[in-house]
């Protein structure tokens, strides 16, 4: 048996391609991000991804059911919610967005800064900081 029979699935038809469902071991940054980092730590993991690579990050965030891309190619860099879907079918979540896991497609401006280092301080999400909120986030694009 392999581990993904052993986890709790979180939503059942996320993904469009086999297999549908996301699991547990999906939410917030994964092993592979941790090794990247040389750290298991969230805040170093996000800061090794946004302030030294400067890669942009897609993420769902499961208490709201959005969206969201910190693009760091831009200046001042940028955190956009995407806009909803109009041509969703309502099957898969992860058609739900208009360019759910693309760092390129557009949305709403939430937040911005000309200083990269000051997202993960400043950065909230209805409230919760950015470290919260990704700890409840399948994080799905780095790039």
């Amino acid at each position: 048996m392999n581990k993904r029979e052993n986890e709790s699935v979180v939503i059942p038809n996320f993904f469009r391609t086999e297999p549908h469902e996301l699991i547990a071991s999906s939410i917030g940054w994964n092993e592979s991000d941790a090794l990247d980092a040389g750290s298991d730590d969230p805040e170093q993991i996000f800061r090794y991804y946004i302030e030294v690579v400067g890669y942009n990050v897609s993420f769902y965030y499961l208490d709201d059911g959005c969206f969201y891309c910190i693009v760091t190619e831009f200046f001042p860099l940028l955190v956009l919610k995407r806009h909803k879907n109009a041509d969703w079918n309502g099957k898969y979540i992860i058609d739900s967005a208009m360019g759910s896991t693309s760092t390129h497609e557009g949305g709403d401006i939430i937040y911005s800064t000309e200083e990269p280092a000051r997202v993960w301080n400043e950065l909230k999400i209805n409230g919760l900081p950015i470290g919260e909120v990704l700890k409840r986030s399948v994080i799905l694009k780095l790039g």
